[in-house]
């Protein structure tokens, strides 16, 4: 018995471990990556795909994916695409790689959601008499906007259904697009403007202001 213990086994034949044998690593997901995507205004509104260079977390070469932006794609919305983040330990999978969407700056459009804005350019007459102007709209397709009589410099029309996709789980149709209205007021004048004006000064008494 005495030199079984001396073994480091027990009086019935049993090893016991004093030094607590080392443990097997368990396996680690990678971290994940992260990298911004700028798109212009038209590809996040119709969707695109547009090409990246990342490091592959397996063979650590860099290679070229491809990144499907989704049609109503917002700014700083994100696509994930598994397994292209910092690679795992001890044979854990790889992270993901997560792509963040910046939309870059549109000479016309701009978004607020689903919806998009943009201005239009009215003169004084149009803004008073009221008018029917044709605008551009996001699709690339035109429409007719109707500017009512007595319209106020950044009043805004709304144009249903001409927005961009909603996104997410439960969301369905399309934004609308939000037309604001600017008032021109003219630097220079000719004479028959300056009379016309002078005319409607005459035959308007009361004062704005009250």
């Amino acid at each position: 018995i005495l030199e079984s213990l001396r073994n480091g086994e027990g009086a019935f034949g049993t090893n016991w471990d004093f030094g607590g044998g080392a443990r097997q690593a368990q396996p680690e997901k990678g971290a994940d990556k992260k990298v911004t995507l700028t798109v212009s205004f038209d590809e996040a509104f119709k969707g695109a795909e547009k090409k990246v260079r990342v490091v592959n977390p397996e063979t650590q070469e860099k290679e070229t994916l491809t990144i499907k932006v989704p049609a109503g794609a917002m700014e700083g919305g994100r696509v994930r695409m598994k397994g292209k983040g910092h690679p795992g330990a001890n044979g854990g999978a790889a992270g993901d790689l997560l792509v963040t969407i910046k939309i870059a700056p549109d000479a016309n459009f701009s978004r607020k959601g689903a919806d998009v804005i943009t201005k239009l350019p009215v003169s004084i007459d149009e803004a008073a008499l009221g008018a029917q102007i044709v605008v551009p709209t996001p699709s690339g397709k035109k429409a007719r906007v109707r500017v009512p009589a007595g319209t106020q410099d950044g009043a805004v029309l709304t144009l249903k259904g001409q927005g961009a996709p909603r996104l997410g789980k439960n969301a369905s149709g399309t934004g609308d697009l939000k037309v604001e209205i600017e008032v021109k007021i003219p630097t220079t004048l000719n004479d028959e403007q300056k009379a016309a004006l002078e005319a409607f000064k005459a035959a308007t008494p009361e004062s704005v202001r009250g």
